[in-house]
């Protein structure tokens, strides 16, 4: 009988355990959030690059026309070489995503027809609209 009531007894406390790991783990996803890291934005960024590689367009760098895809990996690079600092779509936007770091020049999208805007306000155009610019 004893034994019976030692089993119940760890299930028990297994069970708690369970319980407290399961809620710390959604604390700390709302603390990750309130902190000002969004705790979505690896898949939120993966969907802003789908949108950009999707854009029948070119990436202007420091003058230079480039791929979506050559872009992409640029902004990848950059975004590790913040050391972990960018956290939300609007951080990366405004720090990785809106100029060259080294000659300040703004980066501009091309489209098939020639025009030139540029890609900050698109980008940010582009995450309003897929909901993740938060």
């Amino acid at each position: 009988m004893i034994d019976k009531i030692h089993q119940k007894f760890n299930r028990f406390i297994y069970f708690l355990i369970l319980i407290a790991l399961l809620l710390s783990n959604q604390s700390a996803k709302v603390l990750y959030a309130e902190n000002g890291k969004s705790a979505s934005f690896p898949s939120d960024l993966e969907l802003l690059f789908t949108k950009l590689e999707a854009c029948q367009c070119s990436f202007i760098r420091n003058g230079s026309e480039h791929s979506p895809k050559e872009a992409i990996e640029h902004m990848r690079l950059k975004l590790k070489n913040s050391g972990g600092r960018i956290q939300t779509i609007p951080n990366f936007i405004q720090y990785i995503a809106t100029k060259s770091s080294f000659t300040g020049y703004t980066y501009k999208i091309r489209f098939k027809n020639r025009e030139e805007i540029e890609a900050a306000p698109w980008l940010m155009e582009r995450a309003k609209e897929m909901n993740i610019y938060r």
